[in-house]
């Protein structure tokens, strides 16, 4: 992809195939000009942000349901069975170069960002947050087909990606596990605030993940008769796609459970050594 903007703009005819991806404070980010031209400033500006009284914010991890999620909370906050009329793209933080159409923007916008870069201030004042968590091993798949496809990556294999984009060196958004763990200490601190979602347990059972994030935690409280008269189940659940088994995920699950149990070990040894 070449970036076709003013002439005088630094980024103007890059090939952004050919850049390495941004990173900031030791996390990894997407190539997307307003990134790649001045990452400290991109992130700068979404922690400033002060989104509406009633805006909700979607954060999860790439490839974990985010546009899934999406559609359902618009349905939800709407209270009507259609499709969202503003695409997630267009409400896509650290995608967006001008976020002045957000300033006390009240619907539902969307992030891949840590916990520690998202609006201060709807942190501050207790803004409502999803977030979705999905298997790793289908998330690294899906994340490594998905950038395939659009040239995101150099000519790796797929082990290549996985070591280097999602656990070592050029690893995105701070890495899947760092980046769910630190949304899953600060729900415990922050249960009125922090919805958390298990894309698995919503795919199987998306009735009860909506009651969720209906609960009267998230102000999106209304008759539960509604998702059942109404399309949304019908129309969103045709969007999720079933988990797929491949020699890709089998290869992906053993190295983590190799991962976590080293982890423990280590751990273990750090806490006897103490």
């Amino acid at each position: 992809m070449v970036v076709t903007k003013d002439k005088n703009d630094k980024m103007a005819g890059l090939d952004i195939r050919k850049l390495d991806y941004p990173v900031y404070e030791g996390i990894g980010l997407l190539k997307f000009p307003n990134c790649l031209e001045n990452a400290g400033q991109t992130i700068q500006n979404i922690k400033d942000l002060k989104l509406g009284p009633d805006s909700v914010i979607l954060a999860t991890f790439p490839r974990s349901g985010t546009h899934w999620v999406y559609e359902i909370t618009h349905m939800l906050l709407t209270k009507k069975a259609e499709y969202a009329t503003k695409s997630r793209e267009a409400v896509y933080l650290e995608g967006l170069p001008d976020l002045g159409p957000l300033q006390s923007y009240n619907h539902i916008v969307s992030t891949h960002l840590p916990f520690q870069w998202l609006p201060q201030q709807h942190l501050e004042t207790g803004g409502k947050i999803i977030h979705v968590i999905r298997n790793p091993k289908d998330v690294a798949v899906s994340l490594y087909k998905f950038a395939d496809s659009c040239d995101g990556i150099p000519e790796n294999t797929f082990e290549e990606f996985f070591f280097e984009y999602f656990l070592k060196n050029k690893v995105m958004f701070g890495g899947w596990f760092n980046y769910n763990k630190a949304f899953i200490r600060e729900s415990e601190v922050r249960k009125d605030q922090i919805i958390m979602l298990q894309y698995e347990k919503l795919q199987r059972d998306p009735i009860e993940g909506q009651l969720k994030l209906m609960d009267d935690k998230s102000s999106i409280s209304f008759s539960s008769g509604f998702i059942k008269r109404d399309r949304i189940v019908t129309i969103t659940s045709a969007n999720s796609s079933p988990n797929q088994e491949s020699a890709q995920s089998h290869f992906i699950w053993v190295y983590i459970r190799f991962y976590l149990r080293w982890t423990v070990l280590t751990s273990s040894a750090h806490i006897r050594r103490s």
